[in-house]
């Protein structure tokens, strides 16, 4: 790996952020790692991370030496539902990046796709059906017009350890459709890999190329929690959404470490 590329800048280092930024420290980069809390600040710098306050909801400017070769935008869209200033947070980030930052990754979503049956893929034509949905697709655009070399991660649902599906109320959700997740490992293990691939870019779709039914994904993270299977209600109209990742797998030669999102707990 080229040595410039040592340095890493992590700009929303929650559940999946602060995990990469450990990755990436046991790979021996210096990694810079935002939070809007102070109460983390400790912890970050306790665990090798050089830890940044950075309130995107203000108009301050962002710590100079917050900045380094690759920045991660790894924030989501919007607290409590309000995606509203989300485009804006971005432009007025990317008008801060010095001209020493090259490239930038944006964690992205497929809930972007609309909700209705196939087989999504990147490179598809396809409307917002949602205001959110919009908010996000406006934000991917602006990075992909800077002029750094961008990479969009359209990740899937992110689960994995603790965030276990199951634990959350599913009596709702139609028993028959297919699920699209992705293991935090495996979001984890694209970046590394495309770290790895210095001239990429582009949009990806970041989920498990197995979609089993959200029954039997919810009996399996049921199972790992030591509970009984849910019942979940068949559908007739059940919708037969799935994400495709051949994208991914074909310019990346990513190998997924937990393709199947029922194998998910296993080892855990």
């Amino acid at each position: 790996m080229n040595k410039s590329m040592k340095s890493i800048s992590i700009l929303g280092a929650g559940w999946l952020g602060f995990s990469l930024g450990e990755k990436l420290l046991q790979l021996k980069y210096q990694v810079n790692a935002s939070t809007t809390h102070v109460e983390k600040l400790s912890a970050f710098e306790q665990a090798g991370l050089k830890p940044f306050l950075i309130q995107l909801n203000n108009a301050d400017e962002i710590n100079h030496s917050f900045w380094t070769e690759t920045l991660i935008l790894s924030f989501p869209p919007g607290k409590s539902g309000d995606y509203s200033s989300y485009k804006f947070k971005v432009e007025r980030i990317l008008k801060q990046l010095p001209e020493t930052c090259k490239r930038v990754i944006m964690i992205s979503s497929t809930s972007v796709y609309p909700k209705k049956s196939g087989h999504w893929k990147e490179n598809q034509l396809f409307e917002a059906e949602t205001p959110e949905a919009e908010i996000i697709l406006d934000a991917e655009k602006v990075v992909l017009s800077s002029n750094k070399q961008a990479i969009i991660l359209r990740l899937s649902g992110l689960v994995g350890y603790e965030r276990n599906p199951a634990r959350f109320g599913t009596s709702k959700l139609p028993a028959n459709e297919p699920v699209n997740m992705i293991h935090r490992d495996d979001a984890i293990g694209v970046i590394l890999r495309l770290l790895e691939l210095e001239h990429i870019e582009g949009i990806f779709n970041v989920c498990s190329p197995v979609h089993p039914s959200r029954q039997a994904f919810y009996t399996a993270g049921a199972a790992a929690l030591g509970e009984e299977s849910p019942i979940l209600q068949t559908r007739i109209d059940a919708l037969v959404r799935t994400i495709d990742c051949q994208k991914l797998i074909a310019e990346t030669q990513y190998v997924f470490q937990k393709e199947n999102p029922l194998d998910f707990w296993k080892d855990a």
